[in-house]
């Protein structure tokens, strides 16, 4: 999979100090490795964001005004417009981390063919409580497994929460097991498997 062209896509809508923030993560997380990439920034925003004042700080980065029908029609726009391989998607509110990208293409090469995508964990930076971070690990912001998802035992699920502050998330989602949701802002997909699919339900016009 060395060959491959990955296209990192950002809907962005509104928040152009966040989208430069997480460029500018994005960016940094690449480093010196050699990696076929491209970056799509797709804006839906009233007031677009300054393409000339990103393209100064990002020059390699490609600029599109979104169709401005909320964030799966943006996702599903900067799909057309993208010529990678795999799509890989963030939205311009999350800083990711700096082992984000590395960790995503470890599973691609791991996986190969036989993975249609992936998700990740999604976080806030603040100092939670105990009780808030259980909310957070069990809520749509994680890719959950079909049980839990399904589960209303409070102790299965308070298990399921331990078990992943604790051990890797390859233990918790077993290999091939069935989910019920992914995470917008940390996702990625074979392209041809996403069109195949008819891209993002533009219905949901939020999230």
């Amino acid at each position: 999979m060395e060959n491959e062209l990955y296209s990192l896509i950002i809907p962005t809508c509104n928040r152009p100090d966040l989208l430069e923030k997480c460029l500018s993560a994005f960016y940094s997380s690449i480093g010196t490795e050699s990696i076929n990439y491209e970056v799509i920034v797709s804006d839906d925003g009233i007031q677009p964001v300054n393409e000339q004042m990103i393209l100064a700080k990002f020059p390699d980065l490609k600029y599109f005004k979104g169709p401005g029908r909320g964030p799966s029609a943006n996702r599903n726009h900067g799909v057309k417009q993208s010529k990678g391989d795999w799509l890989i998607f963030t939205d311009d509110d999350c800083i990711p981390n700096s082992d984000w990208l590395e960790k995503i293409l470890f599973h691609f090469n791991q996986e190969g063919d036989s993975m249609l995508g992936l998700s990740g964990k999604v976080t806030t930076a603040e100092k939670k409580s105990l009780a808030q971070n259980y909310i957070d690990a069990t809520s749509p912001l994680t890719a959950l497994p079909l049980s839990l998802s399904n589960s209303t035992n409070f102790f299965y699920r308070l298990w399921i929460y331990l078990k992943r502050q604790f051990v890797s998330s390859n233990e918790v989602l077993q290999h091939g097991e069935r989910i019920s949701s992914v995470v917008g802002a940390s996702m990625a997909f074979r392209k041809n498997d996403l069109i195949a699919l008819n891209g993002f339900d533009e219905n949901f016009t939020f999230g």
